[in-house]
């Protein structure tokens, strides 16, 4: 792979020496005129203060409506994929449970999705308020780990009646109805764990997509001031520039 790419690299350098040869003085002018021109777009572009327009209020809808989109999409795929019980069936016998039932679970449905949206939203706004990277990788941080600590409550807990128990107390423990309440609580837990982990990866991917673009931003300016710059036209500083990779991949390889 690093050979092909070294023969790459050293055709490209003679190639550009060979096109700077061809070319005359108004071309080489105009070559020179689209790189300044370049330089003067990268220049601007990294000026933009890409976190303030993310902390915007229509971006954070954006953000939003993104994390929404991918639980729905998981938790439809997961819908999908489980295996109905037999008690969801439709059953003629008992019209007033089939009736009532939809309507409670309805009910919690809607109560839970605009919990999650409200703490969802919060959430991201939390996040993307620090004003230095310092203090966005302390808030994002903080949030995970307060995600996280009801996963690791309910694994710890589970560990420990699996070790802890014997198997009559398990017995009689997983019969009583403060195992039922456990369950429930462990469920409830563990989804919204999960649905916010997604909020959280929508801003912290977010921030993460902003200082890697501001870095290649600043790389690509960097090259393009060196470039423009060059004595002898960019077309001979592009052949110096894929020549010293050259000499460096095979100095390191």
């Amino acid at each position: 792979m690093l050979a092909n790419l070294v023969v790459f690299l050293s055709v490209s350098v003679a190639a550009l020496a060979f096109v700077d040869f061809l070319l005359n003085d108004a071309q080489k002018k105009a070559v020179a005129d689209s790189v300044t021109r370049m330089w003067d777009w990268l220049d601007e572009a990294k000026r933009v203060p890409l976190l303030d327009m993310a902390r915007t209020r229509k971006s954070q809808r954006i953000l939003l409506a993104i994390a929404i989109c991918a639980v729905i999409a998981q938790y439809f795929a997961i819908w999908m994929l489980a295996e109905r019980p037999e008690s969801w069936k439709h059953s003629p016998e008992e019209p007033s449970t089939q009736a009532a039932n939809p309507a409670v679970a309805l009910a919690i449905i809607l109560g839970f999705v605009a919990m999650m949206l409200w703490l969802g939203r919060r959430l991201i706004s939390m996040m993307l308020r620090g004003k230095t990277a310092l203090q966005l990788f302390g808030r994002a941080s903080l949030v995970f780990l307060l995600l996280s600590l009801p996963t690791l409550l309910i694994v710890g807990l589970a560990i420990y009646s699996e070790e802890a128990l014997t198997p009559e107390s398990r017995a009689a423990f997983e019969g009583s109805g403060f195992y039922v309440f456990f369950v429930v609580v462990a469920g409830v837990l563990a989804v919204s764990s999960g649905v916010l982990w997604l909020f959280w990866a929508a801003a912290a991917g977010l921030v993460l997509f902003i200082y890697v673009g501001s870095f290649c931003l600043y790389i690509a300016e960097f090259t393009m001031r060196r470039i423009a710059e060059y004595p002898k036209g960019p077309i001979l500083a592009g052949s110096v520039a894929l020549g010293s990779i050259t000499a460096l991949i095979k100095a390191f390889w």
